[in-house]
């Protein structure tokens, strides 16, 4: 057999019946709500953490990849530079002109002694 439902509901009614479950669930069922809400926040939490910790290890990977990288240009400018001033000291020496103190290094590191 079918329910019915009454057609008109009054706002008496609808108060009263929210009434009842509001009470019953503060008072009679209040502690095994408390519970599931706990432990949501409780993994709410924890995948906040676990959110943040990967960020972090990603921005770790990312600020090692930069020092690296930065390292590398540092060395290949390094390396330019000492090129550099290695084609200056010998164009120097080749075409006879005194090098200066700056470059004494250079010339006797290129004339092998």
């Amino acid at each position: 057999m079918e329910r019915q439902f009454p057609t008109k509901v009054t706002s008496e009614q609808i108060k009263g019946a929210l009434g009842a479950l509001l009470q019953s669930l503060l008072y009679n069922e209040g502690a095994s709500f408390k519970y599931p809400r706990q432990t949501q926040d409780q993994e709410s939490k924890q995948l906040k953490d676990e959110e943040q910790e990967s960020d972090a290890e990603e921005m770790g990977r990312y600020d090692k990849a930069m020092v690296t990288e930065k390292k590398e240009l540092e060395n290949k400018s390094h390396t330019k530079t000492w090129q550099n001033e290695k084609a200056a000291a010998a164009k120097l020496i080749s075409t006879g002109h005194p090098v200066d103190s700056k470059t004494a290094w250079s010339s006797s590191w290129l004339q092998g002694s």
